[in-house]
């Protein structure tokens, strides 16, 4: 089915891109990457909880931010225990000091 002239691009088909084409893209992308790539601490893991915390500061503020802030706070809970265990006002700080706000919380 054509779309009407009518109808905005962001609600148009999107035509698929033919096997060769998509391989080509993602060889550029994959050699612009290996070209271009930042070292981040939290590409150096696995631990899913390191993870989850570089993207939860990440949503709120830019790289060269938060990785000071991501490592200073996971030193200070290196762990989902460490964290839970922790008392809520140092959390607060310790998040507080990369200059973001806490998940829930409301900006001011």
């Amino acid at each position: 089915m054509t779309p009407s002239p009518d109808t905005p691009v962001s609600q148009q088909p999107i035509s698929p891109v033919d096997p060769a084409t998509r391989s080509k893209i993602q060889q550029c992308l994959l050699h612009w990457y290996q070209a271009h790539q930042r070292r981040l601490p939290w590409r150096d893991t696995q631990d899913p909880y390191h993870i989850w915390v570089s993207e939860v500061m990440l949503q709120q503020t830019q790289v060269k931010t938060v990785t000071p802030y991501f490592l200073a706070f996971l030193a200070a809970f290196p762990t989902l225990k460490d964290l839970a265990k922790a008392d809520l006002d140092r959390v607060l700080k310790q998040w507080g000091r990369a200059g973001v706000l806490c998940p829930g919380q409301k900006p001011a």
